[in-house]
């Protein structure tokens, strides 16, 4: 039981990700807020910088988030390490721009959402998790000991 759950923590994590920013995505597209405890969601929710690139924050979360889904997914029925190189890159594009967001809503907004905070939570378990059930490939990854070929 432990193992099969083991195998399944990084979708649970993803999948939670995809709920979150559809709940989020769905209320922008209403022109609602969520139900917040704190004021702070309120003020970043409907801030300027609640789109990148012309689109909402959200929809960009749910759309990563879906995708390290597919790719969780995948890797538990292949044993293939581009899987986990791809997840690798994804993983650490998605910690930058939660460094960035986090700049943003405390400096720039000066106020703070618990809903986004719930995202970085998600992002923040699912690198811990990857990164200690990858630790020697990414060691080796790292060190250039791994030729492409192997890697693909």
């Amino acid at each position: 039981m432990l193992i099969k759950i083991k195998k399944w923590k990084l979708v649970i994590l993803a999948t939670l990700g995809v709920v979150l920013c559809a709940y989020l995505w769905h209320l922008d597209s209403l022109a609602e807020l969520p139900v917040c405890p704190i004021a702070g969601c309120k003020d970043v929710l409907s801030s300027e910088y609640k789109y990148f690139l012309g689109l909402p924050v959200a929809s960009w979360g749910f759309f990563y988030y879906l995708t390290l889904f597919s790719l969780f997914i995948l890797r538990n029925f292949s044993k293939r390490r581009f899987l986990d190189m791809a997840l690798f890159c994804l993983i650490c594009a998605g910690i930058v721009f939660t460094i960035y967001l986090r700049y943003v809503e405390l400096f720039l907004i000066k106020s703070i959402c618990i809903w986004c905070w719930g995202s970085v939570l998600i992002i923040t378990l699912i690198s811990i998790l990857f990164f200690l059930e990858n630790k020697e490939t990414f060691k080796k990854f790292i060190k250039y000991k791994i030729k492409c070929s192997e890697v693909c």
